[in-house]
């Protein structure tokens, strides 16, 4: 189980939310929003007694501001309830295995709710904390 397979069963589980651009490494520019990146942030070696290791995960997803923050923020909630079309919790439970690229994936917590910077623009958005298990 390597970053790249768990990186790509990521972005598959993503990838289920209608309507969101997912790109699996972050991206030279953003072309679409609504979008999603996906960012391995660390981990620990011999977590298990089967010598596993914990991967820590970072999905940060970025809006438009075009239709004003009130309304960018209404849709940002839309993606951090637990459940929902647009929820990228309920979107990552579904198939906690990432479709067999690790034993589980686990969505620690949100962050940063709000203006996120990327590539010299600032948009609004959020990030997701993952621990994955492998």
């Amino acid at each position: 189980m390597s970053l790249a397979t768990i990186r790509a069963g990521l972005a598959v589980r993503l990838e289920t939310i209608d309507g969101l651009r997912v790109y699996p490494y972050p991206p030279d520019s953003i072309s679409e929003l609504p979008c999603a990146y996906i960012l391995p942030k660390g981990g620990d070696y011999d977590t298990t007694f089967n010598h596993g290791i914990r991967y820590d995960f970072e999905v940060v997803l970025l809006l438009a501001k075009g239709a004003g923050v009130k309304y960018a923020q209404l849709n940002i909630d839309n993606y951090i309830n637990r459940t929902g079309a647009k929820s990228v919790y309920a979107a990552i439970d579904g198939e906690s295995t990432l479709g067999g690229s690790c034993d589980v994936c686990r969505v620690a917590r949100f962050s940063e709710y709000g203006g996120l910077e990327y590539a010299g623009t600032v948009f609004l958005g959020c990030k997701w904390a993952l621990e994955i298990y492998t």
